[in-house]
């Protein structure tokens, strides 16, 4: 069940106008709408994103509106929890090295077309491409093997170590072992991107009409110094009945690479999952 709004409108200005201010408090907190009206949260932003290109962008504000646009191999719960997102499976070697992730099979961007592990491993590559000149690329791929080397245009983007296994699992090799690697694939620098669109559109990728997202919503209008519009994903997985927007298994502390039945769920070989990251004896 879907309990968020059904439209999500940025507004990101330094200062808005006293006017303006009242208008979006009145329409955020109006009295109640009829239950055939569109609901609509207002939400403000301190500047303009530069770009919602999850690989070139680099801004609190572009991050803020990039988490309602997409989602990568982690999140996080409303209430601050590390939650698997994009994928529904991890296990992590007993060594720390390797993370293999499935994927979830529900999972699809905006124009309705699956989202595959292929699309995460373009997506790492071009995050680490010195042509992209992403500047979140060492922070938040730096660990995986041939990352740095790669940064530096010292090796090809073949060359990182993250490979698709099949459609639905997603390989990841390390350097050393980083206990909060999972946290780090939370940040929007890591969200897939869609090839097609890239290549289709270029720099004009990340506009409205172009932009192909795997999130809760899409992107409908942006008109800059004025407003952002997103509007909900039809594509996007069904939402718990408790509202969490992730509907995602905890990243519990196991890093045996064993798996582990999640409670609630069935017992069998494929309902079993495996989750790793976060030792328990973790502070």
């Amino acid at each position: 069940m879907n309990h968020g709004p059904s439209l999500i409108k940025y507004h990101p200005r330094p200062r808005l106008p006293i006017l303006a201010c009242v208008a979006i408090l009145l329409a955020a907190c109006g009295g109640a709408q009829d239950a055939n009206q569109e609901s609509i949260l207002n939400r403000g932003a301190a500047a303009e994103p530069e770009s919602l290109d999850p690989q070139k962008a680099r801004t609190i504000q572009a991050g803020d509106v990039q988490r309602d646009l997409g989602e990568g191999l982690t999140g996080y719960s409303s209430d601050g929890e590390l939650m698997l997102a994009a994928a529904e499976r991890v296990e992590i070697s007993a060594d720390g090295l390797i993370y293999t992730f499935w994927l979830r099979p529900d999972g699809k961007w905006s124009n309705g077309e699956p989202v595959t592990a292929t699309d995460f491993v373009y997506s790492f590559q071009r995050l680490v491409d010195p042509a992209t000149a992403a500047f979140y690329a060492q922070q938040s791929l730096g660990d995986v093997v041939n990352a740095i080397e790669i940064i530096a245009g010292k090796r090809p983007v073949s060359d990182l170590a993250v490979e698709a296994l099949d459609d639905l699992r997603l390989q990841i090799t390390l350097d050393n072992p980083v206990p909060y690697f999972q946290r780090l694939l939370t940040h929007p620098s890591t969200f897939p991107a869609h090839r097609a669109s890239v290549e289709a559109h270029g720099d004009a990728y990340a506009r409205p009409g172009n932009l192909v997202t795997n999130g809760a919503y899409r992107l409908q209008a942006w008109k800059v110094g004025s407003y952002i519009e997103l509007v909900r994903n039809e594509h996007y997985r069904e939402k718990r009945q408790d509202g969490d927007r992730s509907g995602a298994a905890p990243c519990n502390a196991r890093r045996d690479g064993r798996a582990e039945s999640l409670p609630g769920r069935r017992t069998g070989h494929h309902s079993k999952r495996a989750i790793g990251g976060i030792r328990a004896d973790a502070k």
